[in-house]
């Protein structure tokens, strides 16, 4: 039966090579014309700046076209990094590693029996090889060990993936793979790594997540090449080495490790840096805001300190304007003024998708700067600074934890057209536990054109619901859950809202009806679940 499954996966992979490479043989030609085409386009975008075009229109053309010069680049880097990695592979099933001696591609599929499992590599008799891929997949746990690895006869190497392959130590004889690109040692239980990793000047991707490393090597700088690294959950790392600042030609960071952070302003090429797992983090280091080319930043810690110019750190944002997809903005309430909450420049990011503002890490007993705060000067501040913090119009996705003010800024309020969000999908407000007012100053289906979901969590204050809620003839999902002062829903919501698909209600302990007649009104509804609980 086991046979059988591996066979079947077998097919699955190789089937899916085949289909890499064909797709990999098309696309080699069309990579070296958009390659130069792109070089055209840079040399157009140059000879515009010289000129010193003024003409807002034609700004507006060359913004686009600078922007579809970094997606074009994004897509030439991954492919000239990732085309090795799919070319005439032998894929194998075996633990006991055999290399043919004129293969140049191996795919090795794991299969162990239990934990004392290994994987043991048989070369063969030429003292070198001339492999280029070698990857091993597990299909199952236990994950085996690789003994008596040596890199002495791989020398001709581009590509080793290891994740999850349990290496007691890595040899110094990695030091050898002198044509490697792209080296994946990811969940190995590696806890140090030998000072020759360091020569391998080729190197574009490293992977060292979910070890047990204590340090980096010294030298990890002499990497000149590298343009992709994670070090995620690896917690005994607490400093890194100085010379991690030569690593000018890195794109993508991924690292929980908040050391790192003194280092990376110096990273003028990084595009996408990911601290999401740094549970330490307490403020995001000074500089950041001149990595202009920056392009995914998933979390912007905001610290309390201010710099002696007198500006706060959330200013850092202020020209990071190619920042796409996610983004949440925490320790919000050290930003003091409407002031500084402007300098974020969130206005100007049309490619944020979602956007999350929390306040709720802030507000501890011990944070100095607050301990001669009144309630009510917390609540003012916080409309303020909320009203600064107005994101791009084409923002999908926008949620709110622990704000602690009374009443939303004018721009949720969608008062006037500047402040209406015709891409807006979802809405989440959570832990808003002052908010005892929200009005929406919008006629029919104005503002939010869009909206499918909106999710209210824990808003004890919040009496009522904005009666605007009937115009939103998008709105799917309604959710209302945990201590809210609501003591009715108007009946419109159920009987205007026909494309409502889902209702929740739970744990509202004040509600004292349900909007019977709404439902009595229904016409041509959508609505597919209705839950009500603890209320």
């Amino acid at each position: 039966m086991a046979e059988a499954i591996v066979g079947i996966l077998l097919n699955n992979l190789e089937s899916l090579i085949k289909k890499e490479l064909s797709l990999l043989w098309n696309a080699k030609s069309e990579m070296k014309k958009l390659s130069s085409t792109l070089t055209t386009i840079q040399a157009v975008l140059v000879d515009a700046e010289t000129q010193q075009i003024t003409k807002k229109a034609v700004q507006d053309w060359l913004n686009k076209l600078k922007d579809a010069t970094y997606d074009a680049n994004d897509i030439l880097d991954k492919w000239a990094t990732d085309e090795s990695l799919f070319r005439q592979p032998k894929v194998v099933d075996e633990t006991n590693l055999r290399i043919p001696e004129k293969t140049r591609h191996l795919l090795s599929v794991i299969s162990c029996k239990d934990s004392s499992s290994a994987i043991h590599i048989n070369h063969p008799n030429s003292s070198k090889h001339g492999l280029h891929t070698l990857m091993m997949f597990i299909n199952q746990i236990p994950f085996p060990w690789l003994h008596d690895f040596s890199a002495s006869h791989l020398t001709c190497l581009k590509t080793l993936h290891l994740k999850s392959i349990m290496l007691s130590t890595l040899p110094p004889s990695i030091g050898e793979l002198k044509h490697l690109r792209y080296l994946n040692l990811s969940s190995c239980g590696l806890e140090s790594l030998p000072e020759s990793i360091c020569k391998l000047r080729n190197l574009q991707m490293l992977n060292l997540a979910n070890n047990n490393l204590l340090a980096l090597p010294h030298l990890i700088g002499d990497l000149e090449n590298l343009r992709y690294l994670k070090l995620s959950h690896n917690k005994e790392i607490t400093s890194l080495p100085e010379t991690i600042r030569a690593l000018t030609n890195l794109q993508t960071l991924k690292a929980g490790i908040e050391a790192f952070l003194d280092s990376i302003s110096s990273l003028h090429s990084l595009k996408h840096s990911d601290t999401r797992n740094c549970s330490c983090l307490k403020r995001m280091p000074n500089g950041i805001g001149s990595i202009t080319a920056l392009q995914t930043l998933r979390n912007f810690m905001v610290g309390r300190e201010k710099e002696s110019d007198g500006t706060h750190n959330i200013k850092e944002l202020q020209g990071l304007n190619l920042l796409r997809g996610e983004l949440e903005i925490a320790q919000l309430g050290h930003v003091k003024s409407l002031e500084d909450a402007k300098g974020a420049n969130l206005m100007s990011k049309p490619k944020l998708s979602k956007l999350k503002l929390d306040w709720g890490y802030s507000h501890h007993a011990n944070d100095d700067d607050d301990d001669d705060d009144n309630d009510d000067d917390v609540k003012s501040r916080s409309r303020e600074v909320f009203e600064g913090l107005q994101p791009h119009p084409d923002i999908k996705k926008l949620e709110i934890i622990s704000y602690p003010g009374v009443e939303f800024p004018t721009w949720m309020r969608m008062r006037d057209p500047t402040s209406s969000f015709p891409r807006l999908v979802e809405i989440i407000l959570h832990d808003l536990d002052n908010l005892e007012e929200w009005t929406l100053d919008w006629k029919e289906n104005e503002s939010l054109p869009a909206l499918q979901v909106l999710h209210l969590h824990t808003c004890s204050m919040l009496w009522y619901l904005p009666y605007e809620i009937c115009y939103l003839r998008t709105l799917k999902t309604l959710r209302i859950h945990f201590r809210f002062a609501l003591h009715f829903i108007p009946d419109e919501i159920l009987s205007s809202v026909t494309s409502l698909e889902s209702l929740d209600i739970w744990a509202c302990d004040s509600l004292e009806s349900f909007p019977v007649m709404g439902m009595i009104q229904m016409q041509h509804s959508c609505l597919r679940s209705l839950e009500v609980k603890q209320c």
